[in-house]
């Protein structure tokens, strides 16, 4: 079988205690290299993750906020679910969001 995506949950699977293993870094780029899509998820905050994490580059995308926000940190697009009412949408954000 051959996976063209992974996705990792962030707390207690790829970082303990906010900390993120460098192995877990090097693995990740593995990964990429060899064209696997690695797919970053948390229930946290974007500005939250970043303090912890910092630079988020070394994915392809994240999924925060319990699933309200995606950023693809190498295109600098990021999406913002939202609900007005009974209406949902996600809208293309290209301001910087903290």
């Amino acid at each position: 079988m051959k996976f063209l995506v992974i996705a990792l949950d962030f707390d207690r699977m790829i970082a303990q205690q906010d900390v993120l293993d460098p192995k877990v870094r090097e693995a990740i780029a593995e990964l990429r290299g060899k064209g696997i899509v690695v797919i970053l998820v948390t229930g946290r905050i974007l500005a939250d993750l970043r303090r912890v994490c910092g630079d988020l580059h070394f994915v392809d995308a994240v999924v925060a906020e319990n699933g309200a926000f995606i950023e693809f940190p190498q295109q600098v697009i990021r999406w913002l679910y939202q609900s007005r009412g009974r209406q949902c949408c996600w809208t293309n954000c290209r301001a910087p969001v903290s």
